[in-house]
């Protein structure tokens, strides 16, 4: 590919240093603000023009604009544009929602999609969590069929799990992207949205956001990692078999790690305690495997080890592939599982935090990637990695992580100068949520709002579509 003519390097080296004087800040603060306006309004701008897919997503469709609207109107920061207020924002997501739903097909449920990004689940969700207090009468009027598409899509998750079908599958469909650890997502943003909501508003979801939902799509995702982990560990030498995990997942049969595995992970932590409780010893014990799996220069192989010592190389730093997935998940590993009795045995808290210093460290290092400045694969999932490592351990008088995202945030906004010195390339869909633009915006407003607080830490990072609401 392009990685050729810049001897073979997926990241551009990284041309100035983080911020250190108050003069620094200030100018990175005015920086990326000013970015932030801009490029919102030129994402905008840019959607006006944009076909609607027959398979519209998240991902990379104008349903993906809409969430970066919703996610930003959440988001307290000092809007430099009028037309960026959170009322216009959502009225604006609003109009891109429903130009989605006039002309995408009928929600169809399809096996190998059934995730909030990159299937008709997510705009479902959508749907459903402004249906009840927008009165943009498409998506009002769509409301219903939004909500039997995702209670079908549940109930025939669950049927596939009862009927009889090949071993390989009975690991494979649980991922973020594209399985059942997305759908699963999808309910847990949907229960989130209606989070304090007056009951007699809210009565009419309660049961596809329920905790019995909830525990039988875990339950569900949890069979089908222990099944891998014992097909895994039929490969191995049996003086081996200690060093491998108790859970383990495929996507197309293929054992992939970052973000496919710790993906997985990360969704079942973000659900409530008390369901998950009964799983947390072999989702930490997973956890603890995912951290021996760490390289020397702090990054994780694309796959599973295959036998004891070999594993594929190490060469991608993304969301979906390498070190960024998996910091999230270690530090969403502290806040949430730090009462864990395991955290007390054998040093894992230590452990945990050793291996998001040295993956940080090398986020930072390649975090400026030549594939643009998205969520999946380009600079914004690595700013969330570093925001994620802030809040496992920066503290108030030491903000270095939060330091280091600040500063590839500011990097990211000269992404015009970047591409045409041809250093960075252009993304297939550069207006988009996970591989474009609007991802970008949505990193830029989570480092200004932590900016504009006392304390640049935060409970979750703030990844739109995979950690960007707390364990309920």
């Amino acid at each position: 590919m392009a990685y050729k003519q810049h001897n073979q390097t997926r990241h551009i080296p990284l041309p100035s240093k983080p911020p250190v004087l108050v003069k620094d800040w200030e100018a990175i603060n005015k920086h990326i603000a000013e970015a932030l306006s801009n490029e919102v309004l030129r994402v905008q701008r840019a959607t006006k023009d944009l076909q609607i897919q027959r398979h519209d997503s998240i991902y990379t469709g104008i349903s993906g604009i809409a969430m970066m609207e919703y996610h930003l109107a959440g988001i307290s920061i000092p809007l430099q544009h009028d037309a960026l207020t959170p009322k216009s924002l959502i009225h604006v997501a609003d109009q891109h929602l429903a130009r989605v739903i006039r002309y995408r097909p009928p929600y169809v449920y399809s096996f190998n999609r059934l995730s909030f990004i990159e299937s008709g689940v997510g705009i479902a969700a959508l749907v459903l969590s402004r249906g009840l207090w927008t009165s943009e009468p498409t998506i009002v009027g769509n409301w219903k069929a939004a909500k039997d598409f995702l209670e079908s899509n549940v109930e025939q998750v669950l049927l596939e799990d009862a009927e009889l079908y090949s071993p390989g599958e009975k690991e494979d469909g649980c991922e973020v992207l594209y399985g059942r650890a997305g759908l699963l997502y999808a309910l847990l943003y949907l229960r989130n949205s209606i989070s304090g909501k007056p009951h007699h508003e809210i009565a009419s979801l309660e049961n596809l956001t329920s905790d019995s939902n909830l525990a039988r799509l875990v339950d569900s995702i949890m069979s089908r990692g222990k099944h891998g982990a014992f097909s895994l560990a039929s490969e191995f030498r049996m003086d081996d078999q200690p060093q491998l995990p108790p859970l383990m997942w495929t996507w197309h049969r293929k054992r992939y790690l970052g973000g496919a595995h710790a993906g997985i992970l990360q969704i079942l932590l973000a659900c409530p305690g008390s369901i998950i409780q009964k799983h947390l010893s072999e989702i930490l014990g997973t956890i603890r495997w995912l951290i021996t799996c760490q390289d020397e220069a702090g990054n994780w192989p694309s796959k599973c080890p295959t036998q004891r010592g070999v594993s594929s190389e190490n060469e991608l730093v993304q969301w979906c592939h390498g070190a960024p997935g998996v910091i999230i998940l270690l530090s969403t590993t502290l806040r949430v599982l730090h009462d864990h009795e395991g955290f007390a045995a054998d040093g894992v808290r230590d452990d945990i935090v050793r291996s998001i210093q040295q993956g940080a460290r090398f986020v930072y290092k390649h975090g400026l990637l030549r594939k643009g400045v998205g969520l999946c694969h380009g600079v914004a999932g690595s700013v969330y990695a570093l925001l994620a490592a802030s809040d496992a351990l920066d503290s108030s008088s030491n903000k270095r992580f939060f330091a280091k995202a600040a500063h590839l945030a500011f990097l990211a906004t000269l992404r015009e100068d970047l591409t045409t010195s041809k250093e960075m390339l252009i993304p297939d869909h550069p207006w988009s949520l996970y591989e474009g633009i609007a991802g970008a915006c949505c990193a830029y407003a989570e480092v200004l709002s932590r900016l504009d607080s006392n304390d640049s830490r935060r409970s979750v990072s703030g990844f739109p579509g995979y950690n960007d609401f707390c364990g309920i």
